[in-house]
């Protein structure tokens, strides 16, 4: 798979991805039981606004507002199909030149079995239908992410991947940190194994993003997982480790912070770096400053 993204980095070769969406939208309103997705025709122009800014603040790839954008999410797979190609619409307009767009798939723990009345093969379909219609609309690439453990990794992929044979396409597992100590995924694989399935995966890029690390603990794992045969990875840490920390005006890392434990992760062998949960697009124009990569001009205030 083609791996050639331009970075713009005079550090060293990193790309840097823009933040959050979902913690944007609910900051200023959008109840958190509701899809965010619907707000690609709800609230349009805000939307195509926070895609803006971070493209402005830095960020050479966006994320498409599709996050659990499938039909099993939205109940039906005309107006699913309907509000991905918006989605796209939407992020294209604000990358215009200056930025890749990813089709974001998410994860669908909450409604798989045992947690839910759907079987992996209907999930399968869900995340393979939402692929084709991301690639029809022109995206990029393809992101599927925040997934809860190995098994959902394997079942994403390979249905993404039935839609999207040669297509780019990353995979991104959420990490926890488990009371005592000990760092796992959602559903409690170790980190061997999961560098092992991830190894495994055909994906053009793995990494790891929201659940409660640390950006010192991103730092502290990612010589691991290079010894585990992960090559190029992508790390997307939140400015909090809770979802009510990360809606903070001012969550818990600041820009500055972030920025300072972005530039360590890039030392200690991240290839893309960004930001999930609580990031805004000051905390992404922060580390592009750190990073020096253009735009921004100046250090932001």
């Amino acid at each position: 798979m083609s791996t050639e993204w331009d970075s713009q980095s005079s550090v060293r070769q990193v790309v840097l991805t823009d933040g959050a969406m979902g913690t944007e939208l609910w900051r200023s309103g959008w109840p958190m039981d509701r899809p965010t997705i619907w707000a690609v025709r709800e609230r349009t122009q805000q939307v195509e606004a926070i895609h803006r800014a971070y493209v402005e603040a830095g960020a050479r790839v966006v994320l498409s507002n599709t996050f659990m954008g499938c039909s099993p999410r939205l109940g039906d797979d005309a107006e699913m199909e309907t509000l991905n190609r918006a989605a796209v619409k939407l992020a294209r307009q604000a990358a215009g030149s200056r930025a890749r767009v990813l089709g974001d798939i998410g994860p669908l723990w909450d409604l798989i079995e045992p947690r839910g009345p759907l079987s992996f093969d209907d999930a399968q379909s869900a995340w393979e239908r939402q692929a084709e219609v991301l690639l029809e609309a022109g995206v990029d690439g393809l992101l599927v992410e925040t997934l809860a453990g190995v098994e959902e990794l394997e079942s994403a992929v390979v249905a993404v991947r039935r839609a999207a044979p040669r297509s780019w396409l990353a995979a991104s597992v959420a990490l926890v940190e488990k009371e005592g100590g000990g760092i796992t995924t959602l559903t409690g694989e170790s980190l061997s194994v999961t560098f092992a399935a991830l190894a495994r995966q055909d994906v053009d890029i793995v990494g790891f993003n929201c659940g409660t690390l640390r950006l010192t603990q991103f730092a502290e794992i990612l010589p691991l997982a290079l010894r585990a045969g992960l090559g190029l990875l992508w790390i997307r840490a939140g400015a909090g480790l809770t979802p009510e920390s990360s809606l903070e005006e001012d969550p818990p890392v600041t820009p500055e912070d972030f920025a300072a434990g972005l530039v360590d992760l890039a030392a200690a062998g991240a290839t893309w770096l960004g930001g999930c949960c609580g990031t805004r697009p000051k905390h992404i124009a922060a580390a592009a400053w750190a990073l020096e990569i253009e735009p921004p001009t100046h250090q932001p205030g």
